[in-house]
């Protein structure tokens, strides 16, 4: 048998190479994800595949996306390592280079890659640690550098899109996997309330005030899942002194003195 499963999983991986329409695409990865089982003498296949797979996630239509995750998910938790492996690279990756623009045609598409990230991440979660603390060291990497530098790059690599999304994405993951005590994931709670706390403080103006009230809403969905004490009330207080709330001028117009109305007089006629 091994010559004909060999020559269908290639063949049918060099088709979906060539294949332009989406629903015939969405065809072949459901035919594949039947055929799960047989990629374990496959390594190489395997890799190409899950490579392919991997940029349709990223990139295709969303019923497309879906029938994509369903069949990572499944090379994911039935073939041998490094596949789970790989897979939680090859989607968080995809997921963060997706998340540099936020419109609203996309704002949908990237929080559905955020869910994809948390259900890879939560198929075995001894595997996933080292990944998520990785990739979360890395967040980390970067608000030391902008405190450091303190450099107009060094901000704009913390104050982004891309940025936020990763670091409510490793919110999400913790909130579905590390809830319960003992869950190997649960270690990760501190160092991800640790990095929003000193994003949110990284800027101190009212410009980047809706920013702050972003992650401070973060921070609470983090607190409320996982029972760990965040302190998000000099966040909230900091915010009544910032000068720029307080200015009046011709940017800042006073507001106008409500206008009291006396009774008039009563005159009495004869």
């Amino acid at each position: 048998m091994e010559p004909l499963v060999k020559s269908f999983l290639g063949n049918t991986l060099h088709l979906l190479g060539q294949l332009t329409d989406p629903d015939m695409s969405r065809f072949l990865l459901a035919r594949l994800n039947a055929a799960v089982p047989f990629f374990c003498t496959f390594e190489r296949l395997t890799r190409k595949t899950l490579k392919a797979v991997l940029a349709l996630f990223g990139s295709g239509e969303p019923a497309l996306r879906v029938q994509s995750i369903l069949l990572i998910r499944n090379m994911a938790a039935v073939l041998p390592p490094p596949t789970l492996e790989r897979a939680a690279k090859g989607v968080y990756r995809q997921f963060a280079g997706n998340a540099k623009f936020i419109n609203q045609s996309s704002v949908e598409h990237v929080q559905f890659m955020s869910t994809c990230v948390g259900e890879i991440y939560g198929l075995d979660q001894n595997q996933a640690y080292p990944l998520a603390f990785t990739y979360i060291r890395q967040l980390a990497s970067l608000l030391r550098g902008a405190l450091t530098n303190k450099s107009k790059e060094a901000f704009r690599s913390v104050y982004c899109w891309q940025y936020v999304n990763c670091l409510e994405c490793w919110v999400r993951v913790l909130q579905s996997h590390a809830a319960e005590e003992g869950a190997a994931l649960r270690p990760l709670v501190y160092p991800v309330a640790q990095v929003a706390l000193g994003a949110a403080r990284l800027l101190p103006s009212a410009r980047y005030a809706p920013l702050r009230l972003r992650l401070i809403r973060v921070l609470n969905q983090l607190s409320a899942s996982t029972g760990h004490f965040v302190p998000v009330a000099p966040l909230l207080l900091e915010l009544l002194a910032f000068s720029e709330l307080n200015k009046v001028g011709p940017e800042y117009p006073t507001p106008p003195t409500p206008v009291t109305r006396h009774p008039s007089p009563i005159t009495h006629h004869p």
